[in-house]
């Protein structure tokens, strides 16, 4: 019965990252046709990225604090809201650029709750700790899956229909989501402690801090997350400082795939007994990757390359959330996670800011060559990442937390 509910949850939850990403993405491309200005089209991705990290340390105590399910099918509900209001003004023919900014920063506000509240939800399906990584992996599946067909779908509706049903397929898709949350009995564990904002923020922070391994995972998380956001926002100008934009999406779909695979990999395997190894194994792949798209022009091993990379993260991604959500009561586990997901969210956002810099003022005047900056910015990346990988293998606290 519990295995029905999680698959229902897992269906339900899919379909409303897929309305998001679909939405998001497509906006993206709306402002940029509309303005023709790259840097209307970088303020669209931060209005998609900002509030959500923003929000996050907001969401821990009220997700701990009311029905995880309640507040699921609010976000369901709240977001068919907002895709509703961003049909209409799309059918207005009117302009819609500041429109579109303050429902992209809306969207992502309530992504924010959502993904915390999913994320805190997962250990409720299972008493046994060994099922997480599966579990996981289910996620981190539905995940891939958003990601690789709300492009496809974006562009096929923007091509042959028009933005507005873009904004009308999500809204619907949404409100689907809520209903088919309603059918199912979730499990909850609401927290008998303090739940205010101000205590709920501490809370996780003292618990984080309490524990030596939970510290050093948390900086492995952050560290690898800055060299990660370098290599996705360098990838784009490095490929094209050699190619073109056709050999570039055909490596991005490449690489959608390689995330693809890798869900389902963790999805059919429950993990090693100690999962720190696999940790150390897939920073180590990572990083390895990363140097090698870093290093060559041979596109054939760049390919493989980002393939590799992109298969090895939600193998990554659902190890480490396991290891968290055994040693994290789960009547606390959205005010820990809020900490976590800031933290670890706001060293993403770092690289993302920090590499391009780090290429143009230190690099492109030192090398004289802004192919060869690039590159060595992406290598610098992946030996980043491999470092993180050695520290991994070398810390007696963090081998500990696999084996409690």
């Amino acid at each position: 019965m519990m295995k029905l509910a999680f698959a229902v949850a897992w269906l339900s939850q899919t379909l409303v990252t897929f309305s998001v990403v679909l939405v998001v993405f497509s906006a993206g491309i709306v402002v940029y046709n509309e303005t023709g200005s790259l840097t209307s089209f970088g303020i669209t991705v931060l209005c998609g990225y900002v509030p959500e990290l923003l929000i996050t340390p907001l969401a821990g105590s009220l997700v701990d604090k009311v029905s995880r399910k309640a507040v699921l099918i609010t976000c369901c509900l709240l977001q068919a809201t907002i895709f509703t209001f961003y049909f209409l003004i799309l059918r207005q023919d009117a302009s819609i650029l500041a429109s579109t900014y303050l429902v992209i920063i809306a969207v992502s506000s309530v992504a924010g709750v959502h993904r915390l509240a999913y994320n805190s939800s997962i250990a409720l399906f299972s008493d046994d700790p060994r099922v997480y990584p599966r579990l996981n992996g289910i996620v981190q599946s539905g995940l891939a899956c958003a990601h690789i067909l709300a492009p496809l779908v974006a562009g096929l509706l923007l091509e042959y229909a028009g933005s507005w049903t873009i904004a009308a397929t999500a809204a619907v898709a949404c409100t689907i989501s809520a209903a088919i949350l309603t059918t199912i009995r979730f499990p909850e564990l609401l927290s008998k402690t303090s739940t205010t904002l101000k205590h709920g923020w501490k809370l996780g922070i003292h618990h984080i801090r309490c524990s030596k391994g939970l510290s050093e995972l948390l900086i492995i998380h952050a560290c690898s997350n800055l060299a990660r956001g370098a290599a996705i926002v360098l990838f784009t100008p490095l490929i094209l400082a050699f190619s073109s934009e056709a050999i570039l999406g055909s490596l991005r779909s490449t690489a959608g795939a390689g995330l693809a695979i890798g869900a389902l990999l963790i999805t059919s395997w429950d993990g090693p007994a100690k999962q720190m190894y696999s940790i150390f194994y897939a920073l180590m792949i990572c990083g390895i990757s990363i140097v090698l798209i870093g290093i060559t022009q041979n596109l054939v091993l760049i390919g493989l390359s980002a393939f590799i990379f992109y298969a090895a993260t939600p193998i990554l991604a659902s190890i480490a959330h396991s290891i968290w959500q055994h040693q994290v009561p789960t009547d606390i586990q959205g005010r820990v996670f809020a900490v976590r997901d800031t933290v670890a969210g706001a060293a993403l956002a770092a690289g993302y800011v920090v590499s391009p810099l780090v290429t143009d003022w230190v690099f492109i005047p030192l090398m004289e060559d802004t192919e060869k900056a690039l590159s060595m910015t992406y290598i610098l990346a992946g030996f980043l990442t491999i470092a993180l990988a050695i520290v991994t293998a070398r810390k007696p606290a963090l081998r500990a937390l696999s084996e409690t």
